[in-house]
């Protein structure tokens, strides 16, 4: 089987890092914020603007890309199911990763590194325009099943494959036919393995 798998949020402990550096970046700019359980973005969880939402992750990316840690069981769950003869497909639309010069170079080399750092097994990597769709690189890539948490690629994959959504409070409120939520690797192990026996 070759299995998709996205990067931020499903590798990486995205929200924990996100709302952590929410609460420092404020501080640092003088302002108040409480974040909102229930919010799909930084805009609505933070309550802040476009413009300082802009800011906030202008900031964040490069540390993000080097510092945030990986979610538990990640590396020991794709290396059992790279044992059991499946293809890792890494698809990701991680911001500057896509570009063709020194700034698309650093980050590409910073989520290569941070792969080797936490022992994450791969035979493929796509980078994908911020702003772009994966839906092509699924279909080139002959996906089976893609893991993400971007409630916009679920929604648009499943559409031709099954989903797993990663949890996050980013994607709790959303639902589909075609989907599997999972809390952690584990249960994603396990969802992938009872659709491989259901084949």
């Amino acid at each position: 089987m070759r299995i998709g798998v996205d990067v931020d949020g499903v590798l990486t402990e995205l929200f924990k890092y996100v709302k952590k550096q929410g609460y420092i970046f404020a501080k640092k700019n003088n302002f108040h914020v409480k974040y909102r359980k229930d919010a799909s973005n930084t805009i609505d969880g933070f309550g802040w603007s476009k413009d300082v939402d802009r800011t906030f992750w202008y900031d964040l990316i490069w540390p993000y890309s080097v510092n945030c840690k990986c979610k538990r069981g990640a590396s020991k769950y794709l290396h059992k199911l790279k044992n059991e003869n499946n293809q890792i497909i890494i698809i990701t639309r991680r911001h500057y990763a896509h570009i063709e010069d020194e700034i698309g170079l650093k980050m590409r080399k910073n989520i290569t590194d941070w792969f080797v750092k936490y022992d994450i097994p791969y035979d493929e990597i796509h980078y994908v325009h911020s702003s772009h769709s994966k839906i092509d690189f699924v279909k080139l890539s002959k996906i089976d099943i893609m893991i993400d948490d971007s409630v916009e690629n679920l929604e648009e994959i499943s559409q031709i494959i099954p989903v797993i959504c990663m949890h996050s409070p980013f994607n709790c409120k959303y639902k589909n036919d075609n989907m599997i939520r999972c809390y952690n690797w584990k249960e994603i192990y396990k969802a992938i393995k009872k659709i491989q026996n259901e084949k």
